[in-house]
């Protein structure tokens, strides 16, 4: 009697393990799986509309899904204007995507999903031989609420020679004025 109580215990702490381990395991996988969907679609809609090749990609989900990011890569240089009305469509499409795919909904942190929630980056290439340098920007993009902008100096190892940061809301506002 005592051994079948010990075989008992025995089985119901491994169905535990095993009920409650593979939950986490398959949220784990539908959440990189949903993630994964999002930012393909949203990268194939940005490729296309930009002309530009996507670099990488990530996101970042211990508990629940708090941010996509997407890095892209695209011949310039650019600018600053055309960068920022770019790189705000950019925001805007992938929190739009977030948003209306159903299936990620239950594992986002924020709801709805915001544009502090995704980071864009943007690697600046030059068409030709030559690499892109100050002035122009060789690296911008959207990371924590703020777009970027940063141009180095090839004559330096590290470093970049300008740095423009502008909120979310800045940016919003300048390219109103400039359709006024």
């Amino acid at each position: 009697m005592k051994n079948y109580s010990i075989i008992k215990k025995f089985i119901v702490v491994i169905s535990s393990f095993l009920l409650f381990g593979c939950s986490e395991a398959r949220e784990m996988s539908d959440k990189v799986y949903y993630t994964a969907q999002i930012r393909e679609k949203t990268a194939e809609i940005l490729s296309k509309r930009y002309d530009m090749k996507i670099e990488r990609y990530g996101a970042n989900m211990r508990d629940k899904v708090n941010l996509i990011y997407i890095r892209f890569k695209i011949i310039g240089p650019i600018p600053q204007d055309k960068a920022r009305r770019m790189i705000l469509d950019s925001v805007d499409e992938l929190v739009k995507q977030v948003n209306e795919y159903e299936p990620i909904q239950p594992y986002l942190e924020n709801k709805p999903f915001g544009p502090e929630n995704v980071a864009i980056m943007f690697l600046v290439k030059s068409g030709g031989f030559g690499e892109i340098k100050d002035p122009d920007f060789e690296h911008m993009g959207f990371n924590q609420g703020e777009i970027f902008y940063k141009s180095r100096n090839l004559q330096e190892q590290l470093g970049y020679v300008q740095e423009i940061r502008e909120t979310y809301d800045e940016a919003k506002r300048k390219i109103q004025e400039e359709n006024s």
